[in-house]
């Protein structure tokens, strides 16, 4: 997801989705349309269920859930889905898999340090996998680091990485004096949690998952979970109607 969407948006996309927040947005869907359904239906079917999973796997994994003995996962999760599982459950236990935070932390190593993982990276792989570590306590840590503060102005960095844009020279000025005050990783945490950043990141994920813009019920509802949790919103959403009606069809 990272890389399709995080990455390649474009500066007219940026620009589009926050001002779309801002304004209340241009789709004024129900709010109850991109609310979680936190169990499956009772006409729910072996073949949705693997249908469903099979989008999961295209979206957030970017492969197919293959049916071969070497890959039993897919089998797994349609199990746990007819028997009687909750969908957000499931899918909150593909997202705390040791694949999917491997392919999320290799492509914060691509996108901020711009080479490969090592083996310092099993580190987090491992504290993501097994220890609940936050993927974006590991984001967070990487964006302060020694090797990335060592190329260019680091709060300009920080600008054209997190939130898309350029800063002014007042929120060059200021951001530095909280880096000198509190250090790297508090300052970035705390421009992590503007309410910019976090419209960003609700943005980002709507056109992810749902393809479409923040609309003002939607944004009341999920701004306060994605301060809370990236991951969680990303399963939650995963878990609406919206989402396996868009998915499901295509």
């Amino acid at each position: 997801m990272r890389k399709t969407i995080r990455r390649t948006a474009s500066a007219v996309l940026t620009a589009a989705v926050v001002a779309g927040v801002a304004t209340a947005g241009v789709v004024q869907a129900s709010a109850d349309e991109v609310r979680p359904v936190v169990a499956a239906a009772a006409t729910s079917t072996a073949a949705a269920d693997d249908a469903l999973v099979q989008a999961w796997y295209r979206v957030y994994l970017g492969r197919t859930a293959a049916q071969a003995a070497g890959d039993s996962g897919r089998t797994y999760w349609v199990k746990q889905l007819q028997s009687g599982a909750k969908q957000s459950d499931v899918l909150w236990r593909i997202l705390h898999s040791r694949e999917y935070n491997q392919l999320e932390i290799a492509d914060m190593y691509d996108a901020y340090l711009g080479r490969t993982m090592d083996s310092g990276a099993k580190y987090w792989v491992d504290s993501t996998s097994d220890r609940g570590m936050a993927l974006e306590w590991v984001e967070q840590n990487i964006l302060a680091s020694d090797e990335y503060a060592r190329s260019g102005s680091l709060v300009k960095r920080w600008y054209a990485d997190v939130l898309y844009r350029s800063p002014s020279a007042g929120e060059v000025a200021y951001w530095d004096g909280r880096v000198k005050a509190k250090g790297r990783l508090t300052a970035l945490r705390e421009l992590w949690y503007a309410s910019e950043v976090v419209d960003l990141h609700l943005a980002f994920n709507y056109e992810a998952l749902l393809g479409r813009a923040v609309d003002a019920g939607g944004r009341a509802y999920w701004y306060p979970k994605q301060v809370e949790s990236d991951v969680n919103v990303k399963t939650l959403i995963g878990a609406t109607t919206e989402f396996r009606c868009r998915h499901l069809a295509a």
